[in-house]
């Protein structure tokens, strides 16, 4: 008895996992042709927002759904099926176009970033062609020259990608290596005027005050504190004049004259014998000599 119950139970479970009915294929395959619409849908709407990361999802799951093999009896199949092939053809263009909308934001990102600091580094140069340079003017200048640097480095992934940029980053370093002369030649006339033109201004103002003072031993005073300012005028001018091809010739404002740093020198050098003149000793004189041996 027990035998003939475990037979039945076999045949009724071996009814069970036969094949579907067609009517229960079709119902199936309606239900995967609306999951495909539906993943279709999603993709075509991704790739209309340039999201190709997305679509590439979406196309997946599409060609999952497509290969159910209940899917060809829908109706509509033949359609669903070129309008997923026609998908798949489309989204290597998706993927240009994104990456060119990229590139032109990462360009147009790029250049609003160099706006600000191309504008500071040439106002900066602009202010070292006056006569009178400071240090804090060429400090300006070089953090200027330095901020616009890193901020190209920052954008060097563009060039070759975007003919535009690349055009505008060679430009703004061409204009760079150009100004790097003027930028040192300012350099070397700040430390002049820092150096020799302060040493020379205060040579002239020592010996000024030498000659007018009426005391021997304060205009020998004076004269020692020329001869000192004039050594440091001299020395250092022509370790920067050496060391500086055109400084000589360059215009600077000493003592608020306009002149060159090669005539500064050459008038630290002329002007020892006027202050060698009040140091050396006055001259002793013979007239109350005379009378006494009278």
């Amino acid at each position: 008895m027990r035998r003939w119950v475990l037979v039945g139970w076999v045949l009724v479970a071996a009814v069970g996992c036969g094949p579907k009915s067609m009517k229960a294929r079709r119902a199936a395959s309606e239900t995967r042709a609306n999951q495909l619409d539906d993943a279709l849908s999603r993709v075509e709407k991704a790739m209309a927002e340039l999201d190709a990361k997305r679509a590439e999802t979406d196309i997946e799951e599409a060609r999952g759904l497509s290969q159910d093999p209940d899917l060809p009896l829908y109706p509509e199949y033949t359609m669903l099926t070129e309008r997923l092939a026609d998908d798949e053809k489309r989204l290597a263009q998706v993927r240009k176009l994104r990456e060119k909308r990229d590139l032109d934001e990462a360009v147009a990102k790029q250049r609003a970033a160099l706006e600000g600091p191309l504008a500071t580094w040439k106002k900066a140069m602009v202010a070292l062609d006056g006569h009178v340079v400071s240090a804090s003017q060429v400090d300006d200048a070089i953090d200027a020259e330095g901020r616009l640097r890193k901020v190209l480095a920052g954008g060097a992934f563009l060039v070759e990608k975007d003919a535009g940029y690349t055009a505008l980053a060679k430009d703004l370093r061409a204009q760079l290596e150009k100004a790097a002369p003027a930028l040192t030649l300012a350099t070397a006339r700040a430390s002049f005027l820092e150096g020799p033109g302060v040493q020379k201004a205060k040579a002239a103002a020592e010996l000024k005050a030498g000659r007018a003072s009426k005391k021997p031993d304060e205009a020998q005073g004076h004269g020692r504190a020329a001869l000192d300012a004039l050594k440091s005028c001299r020395e250092q001018g022509q370790q920067l004049l050496k060391g500086t091809p055109g400084l000589g010739q360059a215009v600077v404002q000493v003592d608020s004259v306009s002149t060159t740093p090669e005539s500064v020198v050459a008038w630290c050098g002329t002007a020892v014998k006027d202050a060698e003149k009040l140091v050396a000793p006055a001259p002793v004189s013979t007239k109350r000599g005379k009378a006494r041996s009278k």
